[in-house]
Parts: C-alpha cells; structure tokens; sequence
C-alpha cells in the first residue's frame, strides 16, 4: 500500500537481517538476503511488481514456461505456483549475478525444467552484456549500452528464442 516505504525504513533500523541468509516469505519464496538489491529488497518486502505477481499467480500454466531475463526466478516461480505438474520451464539468464538465486529459486520448485545462462538475441553468439554486477539493480542488465547503467561489461553467450526451443 501506498507509504509502506516509509514503514519498511523503521522496520529495517529494528531488525537488521543478516546479508546472504536464506529465508522463506509468507508466500514460501526463497530468497537470499541482499538489503542493496532492489529487486532482492522488494521482494522481501512484497512490494516487487504486485499487480503482476497477482495475474501470474492466478495463473494454470500447463506445458512449457519461458522466463527470458529471469533474474532469480520470482516472475518464474509466481507463473508455476499453480501450475500442474506436468508443466516445464525454461528459464534464461545470462548475469552471473542472478545465476545463484535462480538455481534456488528453482530448487524449490516441483515443476522440472532448465536453467540456461544465456541472453536472447536475433542471431546465435556472442554479445556484449552492459550493467552486469550492478549491485543496486541486478536486473538492470541490457545488451545494449546506455548511459543509466551501472556495473560493468562482460561477453555472454547470446541465443535465438527459436532455436534454443528447437534445441530442447
């Protein structure tokens, strides 16, 4: 709700939670702790994309999933909550960053899929990644550079959608 900002900043300054701890929320999301993460912040305080969570929870996702750009898999593991079992997913991430949560994230997950590091592209290779290691923003990555980014840049293997999907 609107503010709850300003109750998160007092909350914070009475209980200080240990950086790296593993927790589970309310909804059982795992979540490795990182107060200077935005996205790990306001995940943690169920601020993070609510009216997109909510449609992906209402979801009964039943064949296959692709997260591009998954990050640490809570877009992911919102769109499977209710999905049936049979139902697999992709999930795509090129930041070494992201990589440690999205492996936990789908660690605790029923549905069984792949966690592919790579980017999507318009042509199979490899690119330059901008704004990797942006511990303010682990989502601010981007193929292509712009002056917003922070962190630095580094190669990743970049795939086509349709030919990584015919690959697996």
């Amino acid at each position: 709700w609107r503010g709850s900002q300003f109750f998160w900043k007092i909350a914070t300054r009475l209980q200080k939670l240990n950086e790296g701890e593993i927790v589970r929320l309310p909804n059982d999301f795992p979540l490795r702790i990182d107060s200077k993460d935005w996205i790990s912040k306001t995940i943690y305080q169920g601020t993070y994309e609510r009216p997109l969570l909510h449609f992906l929870n209402s979801l009964v996702l039943s064949s296959l999933i692709v997260d591009v750009g998954a990050n640490i898999g809570v877009t992911l593991w919102h769109g499977l909550k209710n999905s049936k079992r049979d139902a697999w997913f992709m999930a795509l991430e090129p930041s070494k960053q992201c990589l440690p949560g999205l492996l936990l994230t789908t660690s605790h997950m029923d549905n069984k899929g792949h966690v592919l590091r790579c980017a999507i592209g318009d042509s199979d290779g490899i690119q330059t990644m901008h704004g990797i290691e942006n511990e303010v923003h682990s989502g601010g990555a981007s193929l292509i550079s712009h002056s917003g980014l922070r962190g630095h840049s580094e190669d990743v293997d970049v795939r086509r959608l349709d030919s990584l999907l015919a690959e697996y």
